[in-house]
């Protein structure tokens, strides 16, 4: 339990950071603003229609719904006119169109069925009659005029449902439009900029107001606690109290843990050290503020505006513990000198990170200071001024600090202008901030800075949270640690697939990040929350296309079902195959067979469940089929052949793992029936595949498809010299006395045929394992060439009968030439 504890805490400090400065930091913070009312639809009722006359089918309270939803959507849009230049009128106008979206939803999903049933009660009726038919029966006639006006009345009940939803939709859009067109407006504004002397003489003209304003209520309160002096000691005590319990406790633990290699020690002994040291610092400063708080409320030691106030400085607080304490998990070094995020410049990041903590919670308390104590507009306006020049400080510094890796760092310095992508777009914000707010556009400046700000905040905690899942996977894969061996001994899990899970982990929660944060720095970018929530609720719900409902998160969640099935039937695939299955019990190609058969039906319906969750609908079976039989007839015919094919291999078994076959002058054992094709290993260990259709129609030798045993031949020449009945006997006699032929059947000497040079027998005998032929063979042919040098019998060699026609011709020639020859020696010698 206490291993979880820091994660856990880190966590929801890092939500908690995330969120306050995400709620806490408007976009136009440097002016009072006004606490307006959030403007209500309004009161003037709209010309309702006339309300149907009440039925089963139709009560009266869903006819009523009706007419009160049209009204609402009326009211709505004189609503946005009368407040559209006010945020606070149109977040709450937003609101009521949401309110008015879901019922009118839910009023059309409550009609259709009655309105299914009405017509299901007129089609039983049966047609009208026509004009020269003879006319129905009059309570018939009676009911159908009666089902008729119904009918009528829900279809335009459901009509003004739906024109209610598309007008609602309609006009949260113009709110959008409203909203954007004000923000631009604000952003646009120009107060004062800190180059002008007026806008320091303003504020020097209203800081003698406000220092008697703050003064003042300093005293009042100080009035109050010294009133109540033990309470003020109590409390003080009892948060200095938990302050020093926790850290000693939380010290004693870590100690602990590091010394029996417990908890994070011993699965995650790197990461844990680094997320317990920032928890270890973080969670005693956060307990005691808010101890100290809880004490001075529940003590009545907080007035109203005090209370404000202690509240502020609180949340500011746990702003800069939160943001201090992120900084701390990736850039500062464990007692071993280990870091998450191992970069040549993390002491300077690290300091740089507890500046900018400092600097977000200075701005955030006086930003609800200006706001609680209604200050005036040029103070807010200094205030803002000075945080937006203190930030493009910070980020300036940013850019001249490497980002290199430590290890690449030592062979050769890192460049402070690298990464590119990161440097460039932080100077350019920089520039930006101290360009817009120098020239007196501080609400465009603090703008820009909030966005960089969050952004990079956003993208930081992805990296931080992509590092930490690194190393905690990476773990899995480590089978010197717990969680490796708990994969490799409980899971059964090898090197390799225990590594094609991690990644597959990885890819999985990296996925999930970005989903996360794509939407959080949208959200910087000047997309509301409101914006957010419709489109959760379009990936939720879904979005229709034609006929079809669409929804992402279902999709999601189906292929997660698909994933999940497919590995329960691997697993228990790996089980039949280690306990059902094993080779003691029953032979490897029924084994293989039957394994085959449960991953393919395990696949199909692993399948046909996720698609069904997806929102598919199975009676429309018949179009599926049409098309794929078209995609069959064009393209996928072989394919889909060969897949029949598998299927008849693993059912009829012409061919099963393990036989030794020949295919197209090709032979080998197989080893894979797959869905598409089958895989032999040929002599030489090469892997050879075939299509599983050439296997049913073509023409395939298998030595050892009913069983092993198999017929050898041994070919024998002998000399015309020898006695054919003595080498009959000795071929007889080597047959018999070999432990490796069969007795039955019985082994048989042919006498095949006079050779040209030598007489050719054979002998023909039955092996219990044909695969053993080739050894067998030679082990008979070294025991007959033994026993024919003993016999005195000879093997010829192939010999051939040359015959010379006219040799006196050539006697002739010969001498001739030799003649010639002697002549030219006696010249020579002559000369000489």
């Amino acid at each position: 339990m206490s291993s979880r504890l820091p994660r856990i805490f880190v966590l929801v400090l890092t939500c908690v950071g995330c969120l306050t400065i995400a709620l806490g930091l408007p976009r136009v913070a440097y002016a009072n603003e006004p606490a307006g009312s959030t403007a209500s639809p309004g009161t003037t009722k709209a010309q309702q229609p006339e309300s149907p006359t009440p039925s089963p089918f139709f009560p009266a309270e869903l006819a009523q719904r009706i007419v009160r939803l049209a009204s609402d959507v009326e009211n709505a849009a004189k609503g946005i006119q009368r407040v559209k230049d006010r945020e606070s009128g149109l977040a709450g106008q937003r609101l009521e169109l949401e309110r008015i979206e879901v019922e009118a939803q839910e009023l059309i999903a409550a009609l259709k069925p009655r309105l299914s049933a009405v017509t299901a009660q007129l089609q039983k009726l049966g047609p009208p009659p026509e004009k020269d038919a003879a006319p129905e029966a009059p309570n018939v006639a009676s009911e159908r005029e009666r089902l008729t006006s119904i009918q009528s009345n829900v279809e335009g009940a459901i009509k003004s449902a739906e024109l209610a939803l598309v007008r609602s939709r309609q006009l949260m859009r113009l709110v959008q439009h409203h909203r954007q067109a004000l923000f631009a407006r604000e952003l646009m504004q120009r107060t004062g900029s800190p180059l002008w002397l007026s806008t320091w003489q303003d504020l020097a003209a209203e800081l003698p107001r406000t220092s008697r304003q703050i003064s003042n209520l300093a005293k009042a309160w100080w009035h109050q606690a010294r009133d109540k002096p033990l309470s003020l000691v109590l409390v003080v005590a009892m948060a200095a109290g938990v302050y020093g319990v926790l850290r000693l406790a939380l010290s004693v633990i870590g100690s602990r843990m590091r010394v029996r290699g417990e908890g994070w020690a011993a699965y995650f002994p790197n990461t844990g050290d680094a997320i317990w040291r920032a928890a270890t610092g973080a969670l005693p400063p956060l307990s005691a503020a808010i101890t100290l708080y809880g004490g001075l409320a529940g003590s009545g030691l907080l007035t109203a505006t005090v209370g404000e106030l202690a509240l502020a400085g609180l949340k500011a607080f746990a702003v800069f513990i939160g943001v201090r304490a992120v900084a701390e998990v990736a850039l500062a070094p464990t007692p071993s000198g280990f870091r998450l995020l191992d970069l040549a410049g993390a002491p300077k990041l690290l300091r740089l990170a507890r500046v900018l903590a400092a600097l977000i919670a200075i701005e955030t308390l006086l930003r609800d200071v200006v706001r609680i104590l209604y200050l005036p507009l040029e103070i807010g306006v200094v205030q803002t001024t000075l945080t937006n020049l203190a930030f493009a400080a910070v980020l300036a510094a940013f850019v001249r600090i490497p980002l290199g890796s430590r290890e690449a760092a030592v062979l050769q310095p890192p460049s402070r202008s690298r990464p590119l992508w990161i440097k460039v777009p932080v100077a350019a914000a920089a520039l930006m901030i101290l360009g817009t707010t120098l020239a007196g556009y501080v609400a465009l400046g603090q703008f820009i800075s909030t966005q960089a700000m969050l952004a990079g905040l956003t993208l930081f905690l992805l990296l931080l949270a992509h590092a930490i899942i690194r190393r905690a996977v990476g773990a899995l894969a480590d089978g010197e640690r717990p969680m490796g061996r708990i994969l490799e001994t409980r899971l059964g899990l090898d090197s390799e697939r225990t590594s094609y899970v991690t990644r597959l982990i990885i890819g999985v929660v990296d996925t999930v990040l970005l989903l996360v944060a794509v939407p959080l720095i949208l959200l910087t970018w000047g997309y509301t929350r409101d914006d957010f929530i419709d489109w959760l609720k379009v990936g939720i719900v879904g979005f229709e296309i034609g006929r079809f409902q669409i929804s992402l998160v279902r999709i999601l969640l189906a292929l997660g079902l698909f994933l999940i099935l497919l590995f329960l039937t691997r697993a228990f695939q790996r089980w039949l195959d280690r306990s059902v299955l094993m080779p003691a019990r029953i032979d490897r190609s029924i084994a293989h067979s039957v394994l085959m058969g449960v991953g393919y039906t395990g696949v199909g319906l692993a399948i046909i469940f996720a698609l069904s969750y997806a929102g598919l609908d199975f009676t429309q079976l018949a179009i599926v089929a049409g098309a794929l039989s078209l995609g069959i007839g064009f393209g996928l015919q072989a394919i889909f052949n060969n897949f029949v094919s598998g299927i008849i291999l693993l059912i009829e078994r012409p061919v099963k793992v393990g036989d030794w076959i020949v295919v197209n002058g090709q032979e080998g054992f197989v080893r894979r029936i797959n869905v598409r094709a089958t895989e032999i290993e040929t002599f030489d260990r090469s892997s050879l595949i075939i299509p599983n259709s050439e296997l049913i129609t073509g023409t395939v030798m298998n030595w050892t498809h009913r069983n092993a045993i198999g017929r050898l031949v041994v070919y024998v020449r002998v000399s015309y010299k020898a006695d054919p009945e003595q080498v009959i006997s000795i071929l007889r006699r080597v047959a018999e006395d070999s432990p490796s032929i069969l007795r039955e059947p019985e082994p048989t000497v042919v006498f095949e045929d006079f050779g040209e040079s030598a007489m050719i027998f054979s002998l023909r005998a039955f092996v219990p394992d044909v695969i053993r032929r080739l050894a067998v063979q030679t082990e008979l042919r070294l025991a007959i060439a033994k026993s024919f040098r003993e016999a005195g019998i000879e093997i010829p060699y192939l010999q051939h009968d040359i015959h010379l026609r006219d040799l006196d011709g050539v006697k002739h020639a010969f001498a001739r030439a030799m003649e010639a020859r002697r002549r030219e020696q006696e010249l020579e010698a002559g000369g000489t």
